[in-house]
């Protein structure tokens, strides 16, 4: 890796560089970060809670809806929070954040929190929604996302290609959009070239494209570096240069750290985000977990009776961002399961998740009523590179329709071993029918789920 330069906002000045207020600001918080990060956690969760109480001083001054909410839960300013008092506030769901539109905003921020942005999101969920965030939170956002970069290693210096979809070009753009550096999170630093490249290409497309511009990082949603992986395996195509991949916005799968692992020979770096809520881990520099930002947003991971859960219980994941007081959100259910793990060895405190889980409404659903996470066999499917995307949906009680676009029709012994690494992985004897299509549609934003439950709300 080559080392971060700093880029200087002062002419005259070179070396060493001497950034701007807004640069200044993103590398104080990675100082600290290197601190925080390797604090103990009592100390993490106790500073936490000082800033949420100043978080709840605002709300109570400035929002009706959190007054009277807050009001019936016992809670109030000026009070030393502690996790009982805290566990008291009930959990905050997404059709109320819905629901309560602009009540959950301010009529006025305090001072030198800057101007507001309104955001989206897909709703991928079933519910999308609209939220603001201050110019100061999205200060917090851009040092997370920093950290994560420089916790991967990756050379600022070179270039970086994006692959998302461009919501201002109402037809796919066939030649990538050219920015001169990385943009405001990486601007304390010299940068190279980013480019942004239309998810909505076909994927060899996307492959040449990147084979030309041969950037050093890709990010984009974990399904379409798998199409990529899975292109490029087929065709015996390399991407030059290429070291680092960084994903974000879906849920990644095994299937899909073991083709980019085989196919590009680059391991798969992971990062847990929404709109609404901003960065809620990235993954360890040494391991596949991920680690909570325990600066950036208080998160907490409970089973259906609120209580936390240990290592190795799955549970739902509730966030309290820390610093947008342009839309507080105290804790929010994001609609995510999430596992939780044990601590790591890197030496880094931080909560562990080791996996990711999804949405809490695309969970497989036993005819005796229990719910499970949908795994059904990556290593399998991996073994069968006919399939180039894949979707298995849970079209019945005891029926799964596994959706599959595919090079070839597939034998009967491939379809075989797909069915009983269904069984397998889902613990119950489901009928699978196979159906191929020519492409499984994305939501609006480009985001694709691999597994989706349709008894409750059937396609139109």
């Amino acid at each position: 890796m080559t080392a971060p330069v700093a880029r200087s906002r002062t002419p005259g000045l070179r070396w060493p560089g001497l950034p701007g207020t807004t640069e200044s600001r993103i590398l104080a918080l990675q100082f600290q970060y290197a601190q925080t990060e390797r604090w103990p956690a009592a100390d993490i969760e106790a500073w936490q809670f000082r800033q949420i109480e100043a978080l709840i001083a605002h709300c109570e001054r400035s929002i009706p809806f959190w007054r009277d909410r807050l009001r019936k839960a016992g809670l109030r300013a000026g009070q030393r929070l502690t996790p009982q008092l805290w566990s008291r506030l009930p959990i905050l769901t997404r059709n109320e954040v819905q629901d309560a539109g602009e009540d959950l905003r301010p009529e006025q921020l305090p001072d030198g929190h800057g101007q507001v942005f309104e955001a989206s999101t897909s709703g991928s969920t079933g519910t999308p929604l609209r939220m603001i965030r201050s110019e100061l939170d999205w200060v917090y956002w851009d040092s997370i996302n920093l950290r994560q970069i420089l916790w991967q290693g990756v050379d600022l210096s070179a270039k970086c290609a994006i692959v998302r979809n461009v919501r201002a070009s109402p037809l796919p753009m066939p030649e990538p959009e050219r920015h001169p550096d990385w943009g405001t999170a990486f601007a304390a630093f010299t940068t190279g070239q980013y480019i942004l490249v239309d998810i909505r290409l076909p994927v060899g497309q996307i492959v040449e494209c990147l084979v030309r511009e041969q950037p050093a990082l890709l990010s984009t949603f974990p399904s379409t570096a798998g199409l990529i992986a899975r292109h490029c395996r087929e065709y015996g195509i390399s991407i030059p240069g290429l070291k680092s991949i960084i994903v974000y916005g879906e849920v990644l799968t095994e299937e899909t750290r073991l083709a980019c692992r085989d196919a590009l020979g680059i391991e798969v770096a992971d990062a847990y985000s929404a709109e609404e809520a901003g960065f809620m881990a990235v993954q360890c520099p040494l391991h596949p977990h991920l680690h909570v930002m325990s600066e950036y947003s208080r998160v907490e991971v409970l089973d259906e009776q609120g209580v936390a859960c240990a290592p190795g219980q799955v549970g739902r994941v509730v966030v309290t961002p820390l610093h947008n007081f342009a839309n507080p959100l105290l804790r929010y259910h994001v609609g995510d399961y999430a596992e939780v793990g044990p601590p790591c060895d890197c030496g880094r405190t931080l909560p562990v998740l080791s996996r990711i889980l999804g949405r809490a409404r695309d969970r497989v659903r036993l005819p005796d009523g229990t719910e499970r996470t949908p795994f059904f066999g990556a290593p399998q499917l991996y073994k069968v590179p006919a399939v180039v995307q894949n979707q298995l949906a849970q079209v019945g009680p005891d029926t799964m329709e596994y959706r599959l676009v595919v090079r070839r029709p597939l034998t009967a012994d491939e379809e075989g071993s797909l069915v009983a690494a269904v069984r397998r992985g889902l613990g119950h004897p489901f009928q699978v029918r196979f159906r191929y299509v020519d492409a499984i549609a994305r939501s609006p934003s480009g985001k694709y789920m691999d597994f989706v439950n349709e008894l409750d709300s059937p396609p139109d």
